[in-house]
């Protein structure tokens, strides 16, 4: 496999290619420590042997063995098809002292190290979304997703994957929709549309609440029954954009209880103010009632926590 430069200054940008961002660490499993069961010296001398590449010496041991003994392998297949299927390359985000090709040596472990076109220094969690914005518009990038375990839905929109455990085939569907679908967003004050070579595919009604500082987005989830449209990623897709648009700090979801199983918006739900409420009970003023209370004791919580 040919490697793939990096970005360089005074280098034409490529404005069609298909980027995945991932953490530098996002592949770690968190909950296995298995590195701790195995001696990191002969770890890293097995490593520079194989690959004949003293680098594996000067990386900090943990961080290599956990790399090396608790890798997501999940993770890292979903990863490999997404970049093979859809002729990707990867952008590392990094917030640690790692130099540039310790992180490549430790992706070249599994295969990924060639797919690697750049890697973005980030100074914290918080300012990643930002630098990511900013890497995707001085490159002039159309086409890109973001996973990270952090929910940057609100900074990101529908280019962001939030990734809970392990990658999945869902993550696939998705980023088929954003590399291969050509997909257009027409918006106005109560409804949003998606279109798909001119054509609608799904359309949702929508209702912004605005509660102290508060922005809270109703969306009527029913009403996508009367519609042809291939899976739950175009939902997905739609939430991200109005989370991104409309700055929204919660959202309640207004769903048929008859179709919650076979709806399953598995993606959607793994953001974190996400409430859902069921028509079928006849009573949606007081469930939205009740859950704007709740969503104001857990704001008030979190504040008095900060």
């Amino acid at each position: 496999m040919q490697k793939k430069k990096l970005f360089l200054k005074g280098e034409p940008k490529q404005t069609k290619q298909n980027i995945i961002f991932i953490d530098s660490d996002s592949l770690v499993k968190t909950d296995t420590n298995e590195y701790t069961k195995h001696d990191i010296n002969k770890t890293k001398e097995y490593l520079s042997i194989k690959y004949n590449d003293c680098i594996y010496e000067q990386i900090n041991s943990e961080d290599l063995a956990k790399f090396f003994y608790d890798i997501d392998n999940i993770s890292v297949g979903i990863l490999t098809e997404l970049l093979e299927l859809f002729s990707s390359s990867l952008v590392i985000t990094s917030k640690d002292n790692k130099t540039d090709e310790e992180i490549k040596s430790l992706f070249r472990l599994y295969g990924l190290d060639n797919y690697i076109i750049d890697i973005i220094r980030t100074k914290n969690y918080n300012s990643k979304s930002n630098d990511i914005k900013d890497y995707v518009t001085s490159n002039n990038i159309e086409n890109y997703i973001v996973f990270d375990e952090y929910d940057y839905t609100k900074e990101l929109g529908h280019a962001f994957r939030r990734k809970s455990a392990s990658l999945r085939i869902e993550d696939i569907k998705y980023s088929e929709l954003l590399f291969n679908k050509d997909l257009k967003v027409i918006q106005d004050d109560t409804t949003i549309r998606l279109l798909s070579n001119n054509q609608e595919i799904i359309s949702l009604k929508y209702v912004n609440y605005k509660i102290h500082n508060l922005n809270i987005l109703y969306l009527d989830l029913q009403r996508i029954y009367n519609y042809e449209y291939e899976g739950k990623e175009y939902i997905e897709y739609l939430i991200n954009y109005l989370t991104m648009t409309n700055n929204v700090d919660y959202i309640l979801l207004d769903m048929n209880q008859i179709h919650d199983e076979n709806l399953n918006i598995s993606g959607a739900l793994d953001h974190n103010n996400i409430y859902t409420i069921n028509k079928t009970h006849n009573d949606t003023l007081h469930q939205i009632s009740e859950c704007k209370k709740k969503i104001m004791r857990i704001h008030e919580k979190e504040k008095s926590v900060i």
